[in-house]
C-alpha cells in the first residue's frame, strides 16, 4: 500500500565530488491519483506543502497561523540582535530574543503590541536569552515548533 502523502527526499548529482544522497528537504508532497496522461508510467505530484509543518503556529482552538503572518515591515526588531519563536503549548508563542544595543522595556511593549495584533488570541511571551541555538547543520530556525501540526489533509 502506497500513501499519497510523504516527505520529499532527493538525490542531486550536480556535485561530482560529494553528491547529496537521499537529502531530506523538509518539504511534503501529495501524489495525484492515476498515471500521467502523457502515457509515461510515472506518478505525478498533485501538491507540495512545503515546510508548513515547521512554519505554523497552533492557536488555543487548534487553528493555524502561518509564520508569514509575522513577516512585517516594522522597526520593532531594530534593537534585537537575534530572535527565534518557540511553541511548546497551544495558544502560547514564545519569542526568544538576544537584545541588541539600546534594547529596553519600550521595545518589548512595541514587540508585544505589533506581534500581538498578528497573533490574535495567541499569547506572546518574550524571553531574553544569551544566544539562539542553531541546528546540527548550523542553520538558524525562525520557528521551533514542538507541537504536532494538523494541516487538515494538506500534507
Amino acid at each position: 500500500l502506497v500513501s499519497n502523502d510523504g516527505e520529499i527526499v532527493g538525490t542531486g548529482f550536480n556535485n561530482r565530488v560529494m553528491p547529496f544522497l537521499r537529502y531530506r528537504t523538509g518539504d511534503y508532497a501529495r501524489y495525484a491519483s492515476g498515471l500521467c496522461p502523457c502515457g509515461l508510467p510515472y506518478r505525478r505530484i498533485e501538491s507540495v506543502a512545503g515546510r508548513w509543518r515547521q512554519e505554523m503556529i497552533v492557536s488555543a482552538d487548534g487553528g493555524l497561523i502561518s509564520m508569514t503572518a509575522l513577516n512585517m515591515h516594522s522597526d520593532c526588531f531594530e534593537r534585537v540582535r537575534q530572535c527565534q519563536f518557540v511553541q511548546e503549548e497551544r495558544g502560547v508563542l514564545e519569542l526568544h530574543l538576544v537584545p541588541g544595543e539600546g534594547f529596553g522595556p519600550e521595545d518589548e511593549v512595541q514587540l508585544t503590541r505589533e506581534l500581538g495584533a498578528k497573533l490574535g488570541t495567541t499569547r506572546l511571551v518574550i524571553r531574553r536569552v544569551e544566544e539562539i541555538a542553531r541546528t546540527e547543520r548550523g542553520k538558524h530556525r525562525f520557528l521551533v515548533q514542538r507541537l504536532p501540526v494538523d494541516l487538515g489533509g494538506e500534507g
